[in-house]
């Protein structure tokens, strides 16, 4: 916290005004000055988290309803990816999601490791249908 009297420029004073504190020394804003750092740490492009703009790039679609994106390092503003998707995760981004079935019975849990098959890894649906 900055103590009365000290002097701070107008982007530490916003910050100050904004979050409560001046935060850590590094930069808010994006590097073409587009979007920002919501509160919870999440970075905001034109009204969307970024880890999700990301994510639906590096799948090809939108998100799912019941899918989030998991940052690794827990740093929520580190959208660093290292390529395409290898096992649902691309540098600190990682694919998860909530999706469960309501049933503990075996026939709902065996529809929904099919379903979940044909969603994420229809390939490995098909190679059990070749071994039968």
């Amino acid at each position: 916290m900055v103590s009365p009297g000290v002097n701070v420029c107008d982007m530490h004073r916003s910050r100050l005004r904004r979050y409560g504190d001046l935060g850590e020394p590094r930069s808010l804003i994006g590097p073409r000055g587009d979007g920002y750092i919501r509160k919870d740490g999440y970075r905001v492009i034109a009204g969307l988290p970024e880890h999700r703009i990301v994510m639906e790039q590096l799948l090809g679609r939108r998100l799912l309803r019941h899918e989030n994106v998991h940052h690794v390092n827990g740093q929520r503003a580190d959208i660093r990816t290292d390529g395409p998707l290898r096992n649902w995760r691309s540098g600190n981004l990682e694919l998860w999601s909530n999706w469960q079935p309501p049933g503990q019975r075996v026939a709902d849990k065996i529809g929904f490791a099919v379903d979940l098959l044909r969603e994420y890894a229809p390939d490995l649906l098909a190679e059990t249908k070749e071994m039968d």
